[in-house]
C-alpha cells in the first residue's frame, strides 16, 4: 500500500488504539488518533490530507457514535470518507442501523489481525464489510 493513505482512528481504549495503529503502520498507512470521540469531524477536516477512511469504535465511553456518524455525513468535506465501525458482538445486530448511518462496514471485535489488511483494502476498493446473519 502507498504511504499516502491516511486513516483517522477514533478509539478510547489505549491497548486497542495501539494494536490498530501498529497494524496500519505495518500496512504503510499513516494515521491520526482521536481518543475521546470529540470533534471527529473537525479533526478529519484539519488533517494534512483528508483521511482515506475512518475507523470508529462504537463503544466510546463519552461519545455517541451515531452523533459522530451524522456529523461526518452532513459535512460536504467528510461525507464521502468511508467509515469502518468496530464493535463487540452486541453491535452485530445493529448492522442495518449502521448501514443507514452510511458506514462502509462493520468489523466485530476482537479485530481479526491477520485479515485486517484485506478488510481495509476492500473498503479502499469501494466494497462494504457487512457480516451475514446466520
Amino acid at each position: 500500500m502507498s504511504s499516502t493513505i491516511w486513516a483517522l482512528i477514533v478509539e478510547d481504549d489505549a491497548h486497542q488504539l495501539m494494536v490498530l495503529s501498529a497494524i496500519l503502520k505495518s500496512m504503510g498507512i499513516l494515521c491520526k488518533r482521536n481518543t475521546t470521540g470529540n470533534n471527529v469531524r473537525e479533526q478529519a477536516r484539519t488533517m494534512a490530507s483528508m483521511p482515506d477512511f475512518i475507523i470508529l469504535e462504537l463503544d466510546l465511553m463519552r461519545s455517541d457514535p451515531f452523533e459522530i456518524l451524522e456529523a461526518l455525513y452532513e459535512d460536504d468535506m467528510t461525507a464521502r470518507v468511508p467509515i469502518i465501525v468496530l464493535g463487540d458482538e452486541k453491535w452485530f445486530y445493529e448492522q442495518d442501523r449502521l448501514r443507514a448511518a452510511h458506514c462502509a462496514g462493520y468489523i466485530s471485535k476482537p479485530v481479526p489481525r491477520l485479515a485486517f489488511e484485506r478488510l481495509i483494502q476492500r473498503v479502499l476498493d469501494g466494497e462494504g464489510l457487512w457480516q451475514e446473519r446466520t
